[in-house]
């Protein structure tokens, strides 16, 4: 608008003068203000052409023809300057008043829209403003009581239709359509009123409205935003603890699932069938050369085996280790090896263990050494072979979890010929042959059943399976433990040691662990176990 006002301004300075031959009057157009493009456009010629004057005089202005030849502009009229001067004045009169005109339509356009639009909101601020007024005087209102301000009386203001929530509020329906929403400082306070309740508790009362009788009803209930006193107050704070209540002996008990299988709980150490790995310590993973294994001890416990044979040799200076004959070939600190089984039954206090070490160069004390206190702790050992062994779930609540046999390493029975806690496999034990080479003679039952190690006459004792075997050069074989370690191997290798040697196997032993069904065909074979009615005693 400013530029528009500028150019119409530029535009009345700039008019021309009469041509001197046809007398005709021109202009500069718009479009040459605006854009630089102008032309020429005749307006009229005048009847009666101005009288002759002076040579410097001949172009008259549009103004001497609009308003005659009296000068009009009063500045220096004593000094009767010469013609072009007094066209100069009249430029100037024309120029100004053009000014005076612009400044007062704007100033009437403004007052125009001033009345005919900020009015109205005004008045409907002015209204709201009386409200608020009246609003605080009500809320200034001192109170003695814990309950709401009685309603103001009636005011002319007020409709009959008011509902009692909002009935003390003067209706606001008068309000144009587009005053704004009353302010924060213009509403009654939101803040609930306690009033005690019937049973001593504190409840909050009815919250006055504050929603005009013009829009929709508002609800009855105070607002989910609003704070929820409490439905009762405890009359004091207890300060001693509250006991638990007692779990009702009836009640519901944790199930255990011991060594895989809830049946297994009930079941004596001895009866149950052990996933057991051959030479443990002995993996590609640990860098051992001829290894018995892909992976490590520690994998196979998690992956379900609990039992592991292992072997130990003193290797000069740098102690005794856990080896597989050679201490070249490849070992384990035994501390590492220990550490790890305590922690795993840390973890799995359900779980049962059995240890079966081959004592190498009378290191079997120094080999105890390495075992934690805790590790000690653990062990459970069985005195007697004319007694039974507990059940697992007995040696769960004795804090006893872990079984360790040794061989080739003294004998126990003599006062200090094992460390407490270590006892000797063949009194409580025996193996079948673990002398065999290849598959073939692995899958001949007739020779790889028959017991190698220990009498099995003995009561209460248990069965270690070997079913493991090397190649022709005498070095474990993956290749060999992909056969042999399938379920249907495995199944039929069972049932015809039980045949033959009249006991249930306990300790199945197998290479390459990671390789096969050992832990399936271990589980299936003891809920097997539990569903007979007649048990095989071992």
């Amino acid at each position: 608008e400013v530029e528009i006002v500028r150019h119409w301004l530029e535009a009345t300075r700039r008019f021309t003068m009469f041509h001197d031959d046809d007398q005709e009057i021109t202009w500069t157009s718009h479009q040459e203000l605006l854009g630089g493009v102008g032309e020429s456009v005749p307006s009229f010629r005048l009847e009666d052409p101005a009288p002759a004057v002076d040579e410097s005089d001949k172009k008259i202005d549009i103004e001497d023809s609009l308003f005659g030849d009296d000068d009009v502009c009063p500045v220096n009229r004593e000094s009767q300057q010469p013609p072009l001067h007094r066209r100069r004045n009249r430029r100037c009169l024309v120029f100004f008043g053009s000014v005076l005109f612009l400044a007062a339509a704007t100033g009437g356009i403004f007052a125009v829209w001033q009345l005919g639009v900020r009015l109205p909101f005004q008045r409907g601020s002015a209204r709201t403003s009386s409200l608020e007024g009246q609003d605080l005087e009500e809320s200034s209102q001192p109170s003695t009581t814990f309950r709401p301000s009685p309603p103001p009386s009636a005011s002319p203001s007020m409709k009959a239709s008011d509902s009692p929530s909002n009935s003390h509020l003067p209706s606001l329906s008068f309000l144009p359509t587009r005053s704004p929403r009353p302010t924060s400082s213009s509403l009654p306070s939101l803040s609930p009123t306690i009033t005690p309740g019937p049973s001593g508790s504190s409840m909050p009362s009815s919250l006055p409205s504050i929603i005009p009788s013009t829009y929709p009803t508002a609800p009855t209930s105070a607002p989910s935003y609003l704070p929820t006193a409490p439905t009762e107050l405890p009359s004091e704070i207890p300060t001693t603890s509250v006991s638990p209540t007692p779990i009702p002996s009836s009640g519901p008990t944790i199930t255990r699932i011991c060594n895989g299988l809830a049946s297994n709980c009930n079941m004596r150490a001895n009866q149950i069938m052990y996933a057991t790995v051959h030479n443990a310590m002995s993996s590609l993973e640990d860098g051992f050369l001829a290894y018995n294994n892909l992976k490590s001890m520690e994998e196979s416990m998690e992956a379900g085996f609990r039992g592991f044979l292992l072997d130990s040799c003193d290797c000069g200076d740098d102690g005794v280790l856990m080896c597989h004959s050679l201490c070249v070939a490849g070992t384990r600190a035994p501390r590492t090896v220990f550490d790890a089984v305590v922690s795993f039954l840390n973890r799995n206090p359900y779980e049962i263990i059995v240890l079966e070490i081959q004592v190498t160069d009378n290191s079997l004390w120094g080999l105890w050494e390495s075992t934690s206190t805790e590790f000690q702790d653990l062990v459970y050992m069985h005195t007697n072979t004319n007694t039974q062994w507990p059940t697992l779930a007995e040696m769960i609540d004795m804090g006893r979890r872990l079984i360790v046999f040794q061989h080739n390493g003294g004998n126990c029975d003599e006062e200090g010929g094992c460390p407490v806690g270590v006892s000797n496999l063949f009194r409580f034990g025996f193996e079948t042959n673990w002398d065999t080479q290849g598959s073939d003679e692995l899958m001949d039952f007739d020779f790889s059943c028959p017991i190698k190690t220990g009498k099995p006459s003995r009561p209460n004792t248990f069965m270690l399976n070997n079913h493991f075997t090397n190649n022709r050069i005498g070095l474990p074989s993956r290749g060999i433990a992909e056969e042999v370690n399938t379920a249907e191997a495995l199944q039929s290798k069972l049932d015809a040691c039980t045949r033959i040697v009249g006991r249930r196997t306990n300790l199945l032993a197998v290479d390459f662990w990671s390789i096969g069904d050992t832990v399936q065909v271990v589980n299936n074979n003891n809920a097997k176990l539990a569903e007979e009615d007649n048990i095989f005693e071992n």
